[in-house]
């Protein structure tokens, strides 16, 4: 059984979702997939990093798979990529 989480980048500002990402890494939680929703929106306003460099991909990909997780980009928009991924 996979293990489903969404994470809005407003939420990425927290320290304790990365504490969350790196017990998932130590404990091996191969079956969680965490989905990083990148769209500079808080939780009624813009996020507080809503600079162009805090929503780049490749800088949440590489922060992914520093904490060891196989880490990906696909278009939210799409269902599809989100599955095959």
């Amino acid at each position: 059984m996979k293990i489903w989480c969404i994470l809005g980048d407003g939420e990425l500002v927290e320290g304790s979702n990365w504490e969350a990402l790196f017990f998932a890494s130590k404990y091996n939680l191969n079956n969680l997939i965490a989905v990083l929703d990148l769209n500079k929106m808080g939780q009624s306003n813009w996020s507080a990093h809503s600079d162009e460099n805090e929503h780049n991909a490749e800088i949440y990909k590489k922060k992914a798979e520093s904490f060891g997780f196989n880490a990906l980009i696909v278009d939210g928009h799409s269902i599809e990529d989100l599955a095959e991924a």
